[in-house]
């Protein structure tokens, strides 16, 4: 019997230190190597820039994510994106070394979400990279940002859809083994390993819910005689 996949939950409690710390390792890297301005400078700006990810970061460990529609969990992702487009105008805009932060996001939903959420986050990575030349132009968004924004935006596209290919794969792999570990290679039945957890399952289920719970086994007799009078490809077919 073929195995569900199951439905990701990049937000789950158990792992989540582990799945955040590369990128909350590259923020502070990025803090590291290109150190905030004075707050008298852009203070509006920093302001809002860490309210909101005190925001993001309250919401992607408290939240109550197993009862939230999935695609509920690509908004923190795509919330830090307003996050770098806040630090690059408070770091001189446009040549803000803080812009190789916009690829987090696409990074994160190629890993964790969904073609279509991958999609969003690369088409807000172009918006937030494009709106501040737009909007405020030169000297801090001179026309020469549209060539990094091309080149950022592209670079958010490569990278994300190869990462969820492989994530894809790898994925498919492991739902293979799983199928292989838990299912007889005939009939595609559960064989021992499979048995023992679908009735475990089972059990609990029955107890959680009051309801009944029949086990019914099947002894075919003589079935070496079958296999030594008719041969192994009859004995196959009868099973």
């Amino acid at each position: 019997m073929p195995l569900r996949q199951k439905p990701v939950q990049p937000f789950a409690r158990q792992g989540l230190i582990e799945r955040v710390l590369p990128f909350a390792g590259t923020t502070l890297l990025a803090f590291a190597l290109v150190p905030l301005p004075p707050a008298e400078s852009r203070p509006l700006a920093l302001a809002l820039a860490a309210s909101l990810t005190a925001a993001i970061l309250i919401a992607a460990f408290l939240a109550p994510w197993d009862r939230l529609p999935a695609w509920v969990q690509a908004l923190p992702p795509l919330a830090y994106l307003p996050v770098v487009a806040l630090l690059r105008d408070a770091e001189g805009g446009g040549a803000s070394g803080y812009a190789p932060l916009v690829l987090l996001p696409a990074i994160w939903l190629a890993l964790y979400g969904s073609k279509a959420e991958l999609a969003i986050a690369i088409a807000l990575t172009a918006l937030s990279l494009s709106l501040p030349i737009l909007l405020i132009g030169a000297p801090l968004y001179p026309a020469s940002e549209w060539r990094r924004m091309f080149l950022l935006v592209i670079i958010a596209g490569i990278v994300g859809v190869t990462v969820q290919r492989l994530v894809r794969k790898q994925q498919e792999l492991s739902r293979h083994l799983e199928q292989l570990a838990h299912a007889d290679a005939l009939t595609e039945l559960p064989n021992r390993r499979g048995w023992d957890a679908h009735i475990l399952r089972e059990v609990v289920r029955a107890e959680r819910d009051g309801s009944r719970l029949c086990v019914a086994l099947l002894d075919l007799d003589h079935f070496k005689r079958f296999n030594d009078e008719l041969g192994h490809p009859a004995g196959d077919k009868l099973l």
